[in-house]
């Protein structure tokens, strides 16, 4: 089978993207092979350097701290890039929510502007019960009428002023038939 080139690259190097800094390295430092993201690299060289120097091996320890201060240095280069894409996506973030805000507020007063000229075309109405009772002074219920029952339970006569209260229609309820069994003769 041929091996080519990837599609999505076409022939490019890395151009405009952004490294992974989760991406596994491999390192092959003096007399070992050192694989992970470059802070795990960072921290094995460093204690390999430390080892070599308790030891007493200077120039082992120095390659070592070279290899250290390599890595380091792309670490911190990992965690600009990190704290610059998040400062930028913190800008997108409060740039969104202040056009929602603005757009918020316009809609808002638009809604006010519209009640406002609506209850200056239609000046507010009193509700017919209300208008009915300023019109009528309440009754006091009759305490008794010749019967010994309390107030609560006297009847009060209806007066022509008032409507009649309707009576709900009764509720017809369907009426299932019963179900025939069918008579079919049992398998043999």
């Amino acid at each position: 089978m041929k091996r080519g080139r990837s599609r999505n690259n076409q022939g490019r190097p890395n151009q405009g993207r952004k490294p992974n800094p989760n991406r596994a390295l491999e390192s092959n430092g003096p007399s070992v092979k050192v694989r992970g993201a470059a802070s795990t690299i960072f921290e094995k060289y460093k204690q390999l350097a430390q080892d070599a120097t308790t030891s007493g091996d200077r120039v082992s320890a120095e390659y070592y701290y070279q290899y250290a201060e390599h890595y380091g240095r792309l670490v911190q280069a990992q965690t600009r890039e990190k704290e610059k894409r998040e400062e930028e996506q913190r800008a997108q973030r409060d740039a969104r929510q202040a056009e929602y805000d603005a757009r918020k507020a316009a809609r808002q007063e638009q809604e006010a502007a519209k009640q406002a000229k609506q209850s200056q075309a239609n000046p507010p109405e009193k509700p017919a019960q209300t208008a009915k009772a300023e019109a009528k002074p309440a009754e006091p219920a009759p305490t008794s009428n010749g019967n010994d029952a309390p107030a609560s339970m006297q009847v009060v006569p209806k007066q022509a002023d008032e409507p009649a209260e309707e009576t709900p229609a009764p509720v017809r309820r369907r009426v299932r038939r019963p179900r025939v069994k069918s008579e079919t003769p049992a398998p043999e």
